[in-house]
């Protein structure tokens, strides 16, 4: 009995089924096949549970031999709030060989203010002072009644001249499991000298409970102080660097850059989009510009008793177009006539607008089909009946084309827009993007194909709805190379609770569909590989089977740190389900004597471990290419000592990627050793050279666009732990030694992205990596001197890139803060203009 284990991680409630208690963790029953029980006082109670993977615990206890690798565990219990009033305690016990143990035993009281308390959830993003105002953003959900919220002075009173304003928080719903109308963004500002107390109380209150934050005063104008030393940019002392910016950027580029350092949210979209969505003036220009040829745009929407509302704005917004020559195509598979009648009595005299009612209504492929049947143009658009073209959408399409005329199929940014039209959130898309589009489908809109392309990978099948566009992208993605990305939001998405964007639960079948698209997309291909649903809608992650048993070099430079080096080697050894490796240490000028006893040690203890000598001062480089000479494997893996595996298949998923025969290296997702992120990819501008991105955030958060989430193509990843084939190593003779220290690992994928290979993150493969402890920081002149000079040789070398700027990362992000916020006015760091 006592060799069995059950861990409870979480509790948390849901309203869903009358109020559901889940329970989450994970359990050791030995060969035991485990089950569950629940009593209320003694009373039996109605129960669920499920097992999934967790090769975190399975990597973590390495003595427990797990009859398989689920050893997580979610239980739900339903009907809680009528429990409440049942019995005294909650008691749930995992039961086993007329034995249990228990998951959780708590009285009846606390399960009930835990419940109520777990309706009403509210996060504090941002409390700050905005040139003379107090700004505060943040979200709240509420899944118990109507939400109230209020701003209270220190006495209790409404507090006067508030201005609420409200925000469409749609990245909330997949994180907490809830609909968007359950989630509530919101800012709030407030004049600073109409607070006259020394506290300043917000209040969320549901039909159940009511929560409380408090803002002290004092602290907030102590921490706040920072904009007082911004301000004086606009005083006489610091006039000539007033002048320099405003020569720069103009007095409004002025006002915005006082407006951005006075706030780390000053930048926020609905701000941003306003300064960047084309003016009156930029749309005449465009009006009068020709193009020869000028391609007619045929846009197809599939039409199904569509709101008025919504198909007022979609026609209107092609209507307007400052490109004129498009024909659009709609395919109505409604029941009544009266979308025929509005569109005949508001649009019957423009002659490029084309309808017809269909007999029957054949699904979202099916109506898209008989809309494409329609089409005349030279290009065909894809829309949904219910979201928006951006005015300048078919002129930059059109300018695409007649700057890149080889382009088959375009693609755009976009933006997220609520029920009202107001613009919410964006997408920021990569260029073309291989890895992740098998993901995730990142591309959604606005999708523009040469017609002829269309005509060879066929329209839209009917048996995918749910993931008909995804299924078409992947089948257009075999069939050509010439793929564009324009870098401009020309797409509004709707999001609202009958749409995907809105509510993720409507669509449940198209991960089914998703799924089928992409295992059948592979087939095709003739890859083999095994595709999942991440749980993420709607991302899934693919595992390419291994071909052959080839064997991996895994190159560790050490110097000393035999601490370090142990855990890293044991972890490997004994987490790790491939096993044709061989481990080359490269000994570099050690100093312990007990360093080289350890060794002699370690080679007993693993035959396939062999040290060797590198002479020579430090020289990541050197050092690799050194020991490179000793490997044998058709894959050389560069690792660090101070690395830790997480996933016992890391090194398949490393591999599987890497056989392909487009790719050449690739990367896998680590961590600090409190579970936040220190790579996940390499974005080349990054600070003016090359940085990691979405570092510090936690093991679970998704990242912008999934990319904490998703396979990619990325222009590099870190040597830490880099996968390349042996030939490829070879071809491009090992890694650049003028890269002693920094930039190495960049330079080398930089390169072999230039025999027209890929780089590939894999978040799947997951390490911690304890950050250069055997080195040390750049902290003496000569070693900062040194790094200076090789980022100087780095800029020098790939000036080219700099200028254009990353083609996997969006050119409206940051470049200073490695966080995928959106792009400050005044950042000169280089970089492709949005």
């Amino acid at each position: 009995m006592d060799d069995r284990i059950v861990i409870l991680d979480s509790c948390r409630y849901s309203v869903k089924d009358n109020g559901t208690c889940i329970l989450r963790g994970w359990m050791y029953m030995g060969d035991d096949e485990p089950s569950v029980q629940v009593r209320a006082d003694h009373i039996p109670l109605e129960c669920s549970m499920t097992r999934w993977a967790r090769p975190d615990v399975l990597a973590a206890r390495p003595e427990l031999i797990f009859p398989d690798e689920n050893a997580g565990f979610e239980i739900r219990i339903p009907n809680m709030e009528h429990i409440f009033s049942l019995a005294e305690s909650l008691r749930v016990r995992i039961c086993y060989d007329r034995e249990s143990l228990p998951v959780m035993q708590k009285d009846m009281k606390q399960v009930k203010s835990e419940y109520y308390g777990d309706t009403l959830n509210y996060y504090m993003e941002c409390v700050e002072r905005r040139l003379d105002n107090v700004y505060i953003q943040g979200w709240c959900i509420n899944t118990f009644g109507e939400l109230k919220m209020a701003l209270l002075d220190e006495k209790g009173a409404d507090q006067r001249d508030v201005h609420w304003g409200s925000v469409r928080r749609g990245d909330l719903p997949e994180q907490f499991d809830v609909s968007l109308s359950q989630c509530h963004g919101f800012i709030i500002e407030i004049p600073r000298d109409k607070i006259k107390g020394k506290l300043l109380r917000l209040t969320f209150a549901n039909n159940a409970v009511t929560k409380e934050e408090v803002i002290h005063m004092r602290k907030f104008d102590r921490e706040n102080a920072r904009l007082g030393r911004i301000l004086k940019t606009v005083s006489k002392d610091n006039k000539e660097k007033n002048k320099e910016i405003i020569r720069e950027m103009g007095i409004r580029g002025f006002l915005d850059y006082l407006r951005e350092e006075s706030g780390s949210f000053a930048d926020s979209y609905g701000y941003y989009e306003k300064k960047h969505r084309a003016t009156a003036r930029e749309l005449k220009q465009q009006a009068k510009e020709s193009f020869s040829p000028a391609p007619l745009f045929s846009i197809v929407v599939p039409l199904y008793h569509t709101p008025l509302n919504f198909l007022k704005e979609l026609v209107d917004s092609v209507v307007s177009q400052s490109y004129v020559n498009w024909q659009l195509c709609l395919a109505d598979g409604s029941k009544d006539d009266s979308l025929e009648k509005y569109i005949q009595a508001n649009y019957g005299k423009d002659k490029r607008i084309c309808y017809k009612h269909l007999q029957d209504n054949t699904g979202i492929a099916g109506n898209t089909n008989a809309a494409i049947a329609m089409a005349k143009g030279d290009y065909v658009v894809f829309a949904d009946h219910d979201d928006a073209l951006a005015p300048e959408a078919l002129y930059w399409v059109a300018r695409t084309l007649a700057d890149h005329p080889e382009t088959e199929l375009v693609y755009s940014d976009e933006d997220l827009m609520d029920e009202k039209g107001n613009r919410i959130y964006p997408h920021f898309k990569p260029d073309f993007n291989l890895d992740c589009l098998r993901c995730i489908n990142y591309i959604c809109h606005l999708v523009t194909v040469k017609k002829s392309l269309l005509d060879k990978v066929g329209g839209l099948r009917k048996e995918l709805d749910g993931s008909q566009d995804f299924d078409f992208l992947l089948r257009c993605a075999e069939n050509t190379e010439h793929i564009r990305h324009i870098p401009r939001v020309l797409y509004h998405w709707r999001s609202h609770d009958g749409s995907t964007a809105g509510n993720q639960d409507n669509k449940q079948y198209a991960i089914d569909a998703g799924k089928r698209a992409l295992e059948e997309h592979y087939a095709r291909l003739g890859l083999e590989a095994e595709v999942e649903f991440a749980g993420i809608f709607i991302v899934f992650r693919t595992k390419f089977k291994v071909q052959g048993n080839p064997m991996v070099s895994i190159l560790i430079p050490n110097k000393d740190h035999t601490e370090d080096l142990e855990k890293c080697i044991v972890s490997i050894q004994e987490k790790s389900t491939w096993k044709n490796v061989e481990i080359i240490v490269i000994e570099n000028n050690s100093e312990n004597e007990g360093t080289f006893l350890y060794y002699e040690e370690l080679k007993k203890r693993y035959p396939n471990v062999k040290v060797v000598n590198y002479q020579g001062e430090f020289n990541y480089s050197a050092i690799n290419n050194f020991g490179a000479g000793y490997a044998q494997g058709e894959y050389l893996l560069l690792l660090n000592n101070d690395t830790e595996v997480i996933t016992p298949d890391w090194l398949e998923r490393m591999i599987g990627y890497c056989q392909r025969e487009d790719v050449a290296i690739t990367g896998a997702k680590l961590y600090y050793p409190d579970n936040t992120v220190q790579h996940a990819g390499v974005v080349v501008g990054m600070g003016g050279f090359a940085g990691h991105i979405l570092t510090g955030y936690g093991k679970n958060y998704v990242g912008y666009m999934g990319r904490l989430k998703t396979a990619q193509d990325v222009s590099a990843v870190t040597g830490a732990c880099l996968m390349v084939k042996r030939s490829i190593f070879q071809q491009l003779k090992g890694l650049d030694e003028g890269f002693g220290v920094a930039l190495n690992d960049v330079d080398f994928c930089l390169r072999a992205r230039a025999l027209g290979k890929l780089v590939v993150f894999i978040p799947d493969a997951e390490l911690y990596h304890y950050e250069s402890k055997s080195r040390g920081l750049e902290t003496t002149p000569e070693k900062q001197e040194r790094f200076n000079r090789e980022i100087r040789r780095f800029q020098e070398r790939y000036k080219e890139l700099l200028e254009k700027g990353d083609p996997y990362y969006n050119p409206n992000l940051s470049l200073v803060r490695g966080d995928c916020s959106l792009r400050k006015a005044h950042e000169n760091v280089g970089g492709r203009k949005a």
